[in-house]
């Protein structure tokens, strides 16, 4: 599934678009959830992300706002330490 921009799969043995991708089989997890760094410039940081091998109980669509506004502090200090230097 995807969120603003995230990714997040609950369980991916019962997600339709993820249960036979190459990626969760080669690295094992049944859950995951990302969100994109995105500095002031529009550019591409990276990811912060969560992986675990085994399923949520709960949504993970309920932590995404938690997850966006991780990743867009990450993103407001990288900018800060840049300006700084």
């Amino acid at each position: 599934m995807r969120a603003g921009g995230g990714v997040y799969i609950d369980e991916v043995a019962t997600d339709p678009a993820w249960r036979t991708h190459h990626t969760p089989a080669l690295y094992g997890f049944q859950s995951y959830i990302s969100m994109p760094i995105v500095l002031a410039d529009g550019s591409f940081f990276g990811t912060l992300c969560a992986i675990d091998p085994a399923p949520r109980t709960s949504r993970l669509s309920e932590v995404v706002p938690q997850m966006e506004a991780m990743a867009a502090e990450i993103a407001r200090e990288l900018d800060r330490i840049t300006a700084a230097a």
